[in-house]
């Protein structure tokens, strides 16, 4: 029996177990993690170039790469050979 003949039910039941990678889960969490690091970004980006506090500009910067290389580790992590997450089946 192949994955794909699986019911929906099933397979839209392994999206909601957050154990297992590549599910909507993770999807989301990775989403959440990118806009947050690109609205820091952009708080770096709008940031007025004052020369007095040009250090604390820097945070923006700094939570800004954190946050985006959260998302991007985040979304490294799922599987290539099956597409809905949960236990791989046997002889797929």
């Amino acid at each position: 029996m192949d994955w794909q003949d699986w019911p929906l039910a099933y397979r839209l039941l392994l999206q909601g177990n957050l154990a297992q990678e590549n599910v909507l889960g993770v999807w989301f969490s990775s989403m959440v993690l990118l806009m947050a690091g690109s609205a820091f970004l952009l708080c770096f980006a709008a940031e007025p170039r004052d020369e007095r506090r040009s250090v604390f500009r820097f945070g923006w910067l700094f939570l800004g790469l954190v946050f985006v290389g959260l998302s991007l580790d985040d979304s490294d992590h799922s599987t290539k050979d099956w597409p809905y997450g949960g236990p791989t089946p046997r002889g797929a």
